[in-house]
């Protein structure tokens, strides 16, 4: 057993080069002006010198001492607590590269101040001094920390219900490192030159009837988690400084107080936003969000009105949002926002860039006189969307690489609700009914009426790149499918819009006219390639083609550059028709051909069909004499390489060669007499040959 003398003395070089001067190490609990507690017998003085030591647990009064100290060392996992019943503050700094205040891994070090007094710690920066707190600072009531150049690895935890319990300069908060605030009451201000590692936490979980405040002119914080399980009334985490930025937002709040977030500022939050159902986040004039929003609870505002943006480099999530007040919604992420649940907006939408991607289970619900701003190509509803109300409104709505919008009129009463989406594909029918010559068969839209009935009218918009020849806006017609075949609603052009007659029958729309001059696109039913004795047969059917002039049919060896090797005129009948043609490839080439059509329109407008591949195993070389004697002589292709296999009756294989040049003799002396096969590969061409050795 070491002598408390040799314990000493190792501890004091142990600890020489952290700190010189006098070093006292805590062995009991008591005061701490009372020599019996430390080690040695003598209590500790004062002075940049002084190091303290506590390396079990202990329970020490200071509030008769003189607390001017330049090292705090709580190790070997010890829980210190440290009382006093008067007004004392702690200096902790030497002035040296060294760490001052130390609490370690495993170690407590907790303050605790009664008869209401109050009790800190100054962690002081001055002189290159360092500070460390790898394990858990706890405050209690009344007491406060004032920490410069420390490095919090661990947790910091307060119960102090007074103002600015945590200050300094300087100071990082390293990964997963923790600032809770267990108090009922208080407020923080953020030291502005405070570093938070993006998963530092700021931790609120003692409020109860109190709502605490967070100040300062810019705040930059990490994770800001909130659980108040313990809260009789509404808490409101209030802020007044000018920009908010963290990295989340966690609103977990169990039980059954409420809890609201509430700023009057410029907030970004760099990661998640994350509300539990008894939760409010109340935004101030912006706030922009580069993760996932998952809110069970409530958006709000505190401003007239306010933008909440979504504006991420990654895609993002929405789930459930539930916003009230003037808050416009804002999209300005090109990867897209995937919504997982159904989404409610009161206020207007602003699809800057990037689209939302919605589904009949995840929906986009538009409440009230709404305004749609900036959709386009780049950025649109990607799925359904529903609008809620009587007023005209325009479904900002598309496939992700094409927007197609489409309107319903004023009309009814304010719960109506419609749901509309746009499909770039064929509906599967194209019948019409005259007045109607021709109807759209590369796109529609389902616009359903999901309560109501009233008349409203429909507005569908064309362009040329998307839904065909359009040469007389004025025949356009909006039609209706029903039993089978397309009916017209009417049809009034504006622009490029076509706004049909009020209509009490829903779903699905399209495109039509009502003469051949807007022919609206040709629709390949079918186009089929296969080759026999080494001729390819092309076949193909088609459907809507009323100003389609020709096809020209082209052929490839590589799939890249394209000859023409013919053409044929279109037929050019009615749209319910379906016109059949066929070409003969007669000079197709050895191996694989490639074959597409070129679609072109009296206009000179053309469009190409799916490319098809065919696989001409035409004979590319010659083997003589057959039958044979003692030798074979192979003629082929002299700039291909040749590799030959011989193989009997039974598929033995006889002979392997590789490397056979053009008219090359191959001896085949010492085969037994019968019936044997010659397969050569040439390029990418495998072809056997029977051939029959005498």
């Amino acid at each position: 057993m070491f002598h408390k003398s040799l314990w000493a003395a190792i501890l004091g070089c142990l600890f020489s080069t952290i700190l010189p001067g006098q070093t006292f190490t805590c062995i009991g609990s008591g005061d701490w002006t009372n020599g019996a507690i430390w080690m040695g017998g003598t209590a500790p003085g004062s002075g940049a010198g002084v190091l303290i030591i506590f390396n079990s647990n202990a329970t020490v009064d200071v509030s008769s001492a003189t607390l001017n100290i330049g090292g705090l060392l709580v190790t070997n996992n010890a829980t210190v607590v440290i009382n006093t019943t008067v007004n004392k503050s702690i200096t902790v700094s030497n002035g040296a590269n060294a760490l001052d205040l130390n609490i370690e891994t495993g170690a407590i070090l907790q303050l605790n101040s009664t008869n209401g007094s109050t009790l800190g710690i100054a962690a002081s920066g001055s002189g290159g001094a360092a500070h460390q707190v790898a394990g858990l600072l706890e405050q209690q009531t009344n007491t406060f920390l004032a920490l410069s150049a420390t490095t919090i690895t661990g947790t910091v935890k307060t119960f102090a219900t007074i103002s600015a319990v945590i200050s300094g300069t300087n100071s990082s908060w390293a990964d997963n490192s923790i600032l809770e605030l267990a108090g009922n009451g208080g407020g923080f201000s953020a030291p502005t030159s405070f570093v938070w590692d993006p998963n530092a936490k700021l931790r609120y979980t003692g409020f109860v009837n109190v709502s605490p405040t967070i100040s300062g002119t810019t705040i930059n914080l990490g994770t800001v988690e909130i659980n108040c399980p313990a809260a009789t009334a509404p808490i409101s985490l209030a802020s007044t400084a000018a920009n908010f930025n963290i990295q989340k937002l966690n609103i977990i709040q169990d039980g059954s107080g409420s809890f609201s977030f509430g700023l009057t500022t410029n907030t970004t939050i760099n990661g998640d936003l994350i509300l539990a159902s008894n939760a409010v986040f109340n935004t101030g004039a912006t706030t922009s969000v580069k993760g996932n929003i998952s809110n069970s609870g409530t958006i709000s505002t505190n401003a007239m009105s306010s933008t909440l943006t979504m504006n991420g480099t990654a895609p993002q999530t929405l789930n459930s949002l539930s916003m009230a007040g003037n808050i416009t919604l804002k999209i300005n992420n090109g990867t897209g926002v995937s919504l997982v649940g159904d989404v409610s907006l009161p206020d207007n939408l602003d699809l800057t860039l990037g689209d939302i991607i919605t589904s009949p289970t995840n929906l986009l619900t538009m409440t009230g006189d709404n305004l749609v701003l900036n959709a386009s190509a780049s950025s649109h509803i990607n799925g359904p969307m529903q609008k809620i109300g009587n007023e005209a409104f325009v479904f900002p709505v598309g496939n992700g690489t094409v927007f197609a919008p489409a309107g319903i009129g004023a009309g009814g009463i304010s719960t109506d609700a419609y749901t509309a989406t746009y499909h770039n594909t064929p509906q599967g029918n194209n019948i019409a009914n005259a007045p109607l010559t021709n109807v759209s068969t590369v796109e529609y839209w389902d616009i359903t009426r999901n309560t109501g009935s009233a008349a409203r009218t429909v507005g569908l918009t064309w362009e040329n790149a998307r839904s065909g020849g359009v040469t007389v806006a004025s025949d356009l017609r909006v039609a209706h499918f029903s039993a089978g075949s397309w009916t017209s609603i009417g049809g009034t052009n504006a622009g490029n819009v076509v706004t049909s007659d009020p209509t009490t029958t829903f779903s699905p729309f399209t495109l039509a006219s009502i003469s051949l001059a807007n022919p609206l696109p040709l629709e390949l039913l079918d186009f089929k390639a296969n080759v026999q004795d080494h001729i390819t047969h092309l076949k193909w059917t088609t459907t809507n083609e009323l100003n389609t002039s020709d096809f020209v049919i082209e052929r490839s060896i590589n799939g890249t550059i394209w000859a023409t090797i013919g053409h044929t005129l279109a037929k050019g009948q009615k749209q319910s028709d379906m016109n059949t043609y066929s070409f003969n490839d007669l000079s197709v080439l050895p191996g694989l051909n490639y074959y597409r059509l070129k679609i072109v329109d009296q206009d000179g407008q053309f469009d190409h069909s799916r490319a098809l591949s065919v696989n001409n195993n035409q004979q590319v070389v010659r083997l003589y004499p057959n039958p044979a004697h003692d030798f074979l002589v192979l003629d082929h292709t002299p700039d291909a390489a040749a590799t030959i296999q011989i193989l009997d009756q039974r598929g033995i294989l006889m002979r392997n060669i590789a490397n056979i040049d053009p008219q090359e003799r191959i001896n085949i002396s010492e085969l037994p007499s019968g019936i044997y096969t010659l397969s050569i590969r040439t390029g990418q061409i495998m072809q056997s040959i029977p051939f029959i050795k005498r």
